[in-house]
């Protein structure tokens, strides 16, 4: 009965898809290419969420409106449950994709909804007795669960077919692992969006004649995700419970290296960019096709990890865990991000003991010239500092008077020299291995103390400083790098 509902649901979104489509660019409701971070190149219509959403309604109205006349029994009790929350998430897509919302009413509406599921009887440990502030905690980890997911599908949604296969290839690997647990509210539910998912992706598959919009990609989301929730706790051990979640990995996957990215480079974690995974297959060269297989095919070995750690023995699922684990870490490095690479060279080169050294620099420098204005102390203090963050070479011109020292030097290519022009006659130079200026915010702090002070002690305002590589004579002169206020 529930393949049969499930069927049935296929036929309505089918059947629905194109006669919205065409209603929709009637009205002139597409979405237009922007020539730079949407990848298509044509107006379609955008709101392909209506034709999912009603595939569900119809097809759960009909299996009730059957309960009732034929006696046929299908549960709906879950369906009941959910749908208040799944009406607010769908009506909340709708009006982004008609009116753009921003992020921040588009979280709370959707905070609103999870809350409502929750009371509603959608929570982690639902099953169990648990005290109130156990319960409590599992309330707050189930709303922030639907929203994570909810949003995950909407913003892998970026590429014709991607988010409407990744949701059928989700909900068909739960409708199983309901069926294992012998849940079947939560087949029925799971096969009919299957179904829906399926029949609308006839026509959303590459090229797309139709797109979900965030009315399909936040229903399908907020859906999937509390009909994980029901599955986890159906589960008893450790891995069993974490499968659910294993399920979601390539929507969870690109939220979270979006997330960490934008902190990464210090943009805002909700502005936009052409940097998702399917972006940069993309770029690769794979095309639509190819890039929505290989990721499905990531869906589908997702899947497999999770239906085995809900089916097989904890050593089992543990040891599934361990093979996605390298899975996932040699697919993200074969991404190549930048900022992951960024983060990775600062995580190789960081030094405790050279970190604490230098702000160790940083600090004896500012006592020493805290205490003096006459020059000769503080070129003292200058020059010790100088050469404790890793120079070899000190020359100060100041107030007609000209200070120099240096160490032995040893090779004379790769190395930096910092150039200020305090005025015309007045200046300082600091010269050495560029490698040996990685001392991060301490040595950026010492350089603002000696721009200060120097201003402080009744020289000009500094101009300009500039960066100077150093070569070998046999390869030039030196030569302006680049330049810095």
């Amino acid at each position: 009965m529930n393949i049969g509902l499930g069927f049935l649901a296929f036929v309505f979104a089918v059947l629905a898809t194109p006669a919205l489509s065409r209603f929709l660019t009637k009205r002139n409701l597409t979405d237009q290419p922007d020539g730079s971070r949407k990848i298509h190149t044509r107006a379609v219509p955008r709101l392909g969420g209506v034709a999912v959403f009603s595939a569900i309604l119809l097809t759960m109205v009909s299996a009730i409106a059957a309960s009732f006349v034929f006696a046929l029994g299908f549960s709906t009790n879950l369906w009941l449950r959910i749908a208040p929350a799944l009406s607010i998430v769908f009506l909340l897509g709708l009006v982004d994709d008609l009116y753009s919302l921003s992020a921040r009413p588009k979280l709370a509406f959707q905070a609103w909804a999870a809350i409502v599921a929750v009371v509603m009887g959608v929570r982690f440990g639902a099953n169990a007795e648990a005290s109130l502030e156990v319960t409590l905690l599992q309330a707050l980890m189930t709303v922030i669960w639907l929203v994570l997911c909810t949003n995950a599908f909407n913003l892998i949604d970026g590429m014709d077919g991607l988010a409407a296969g990744l949701g059928f290839i989700v909900a068909v690997t739960i409708a199983f692992g309901g069926a294992h647990v012998h849940q079947n509210e939560i087949v029925l539910l799971s096969l009919v969006l299957a179904g829906s998912l399926l029949g609308f992706l006839y026509h959303n598959f590459p090229p797309a004649s139709i797109f979900l919009g965030d009315s399909g990609s936040l229903t399908i989301g907020f859906l999937l995700s509390s009909l994980a929730v029901l599955w986890s706790n159906q589960q008893t051990t450790l891995p069993a419970k974490i499968a659910p979640a294993v399920v979601f990995a390539v929507p969870l996957a690109d939220v979270l290296i979006s997330i960490v990215r934008r902190l990464l480079a210090g943009r805002p974690i909700f502005s936009a960019d052409r940097d998702h995974v399917h972006h940069r297959l993309l770029r690769s060269g794979l095309g639509p096709r190819r890039s929505a297989f290989l990721l499905y095919a990531a869906a589908l070995f997702s899947s497999l990890v999770a239906v085995v750690s809900a089916l097989f023995p904890m050593i089992v699922g543990l040891g599934s865990f361990a093979v996605f684990t390298c899975a996932a870490f040699f697919f993200m490095r074969r991404l190549n991000y930048v900022e992951f690479h960024a983060l990775s060279t600062a995580t190789r080169n960081f030094s405790l003991a050279r970190t604490m050294s230098s702000h160790i620099t940083l600090g004896r420098f500012q006592e020493a010239i805290r205490a003096t204005t006459e020059p000769s102390p503080f070129w003292l203090a200058l020059k010790q500092a100088c050469f404790d963050f890793g120079f070899d070479h000190v020359r100060l011109t100041w107030d007609g008077r000209l200070y120099e020292d240096h160490l032995p030097m040893s090779r004379r290519d790769d190395r930096m020299s910092l150039f200020f022009s305090v005025d015309s006659e007045n200046s300082l130079v600091v010269s050495g291995k560029f490698s040996s200026h990685q001392h991060g915010p301490a040595f950026g702090a010492f350089l603002q103390t000696v721009v200060k002070e120097l201003r402080a002690r009744g020289t000009a305002q500094l101009q300009t400083a500039r960066v100077i590589h150093e070569r070998p004579a046999s390869k030039g002169a030196s030569v302006a790098a680049r330049q810095a206020s």
